[in-house]
């Protein structure tokens, strides 16, 4: 699945806002269950977070030989780095994997098309950071 935003809101009026993505709630299930699944003890401390979004390839990066030669890497269009960066910290949050986003102190993002023997979504990274800086 594709990684999906977590901040845009649509108003409907008298101060009731909903996520504009819909598919938002799969995402986050997706990550949670997949985070659940490795059963790590919480991250408590000070968090380093590494994340790589993958998104699946449209059809125009394609001809009859395969994978353009100019087909871009970077994946530059919607969704906004930092809205897939939120959905994916608070899945983690929902998953007990991480106590507390406010913890994760060094974030390494990116976000690029798949290549050609990987699935879209996301490769996470998690290491905890020493709580007294070394001297």
């Amino acid at each position: 699945m594709d990684p999906k935003p977590q901040g845009s809101k649509i108003s409907y009026g008298r101060g009731r806002m909903v996520e504009s993505c819909k598919l938002l709630p799969a995402w986050r299930a997706l990550v949670k269950k997949t985070a659940l699944a490795l059963h790590y003890p919480i991250f408590d401390g000070p968090i380093s977070l590494h994340i790589v979004f993958l998104f699946s390839r449209p059809k125009t990066h394609f001809n009859s030989k395969g994978l353009k030669p100019d087909a871009p890497h970077f994946h530059t269009i919607r969704p906004d780095l930092s809205k897939i960066i939120r959905s994916t910290e608070d899945a983690l949050q929902d998953a007990k994997l991480i106590h507390d986003d406010a913890r994760i102190c060094l974030c390494n993002c990116s976000k690029r098309y798949v290549m050609a023997d990987e699935s879209p979504g996301a490769l996470i990274t998690l290491h905890s950071l020493p709580r007294v800086p070394a001297t």
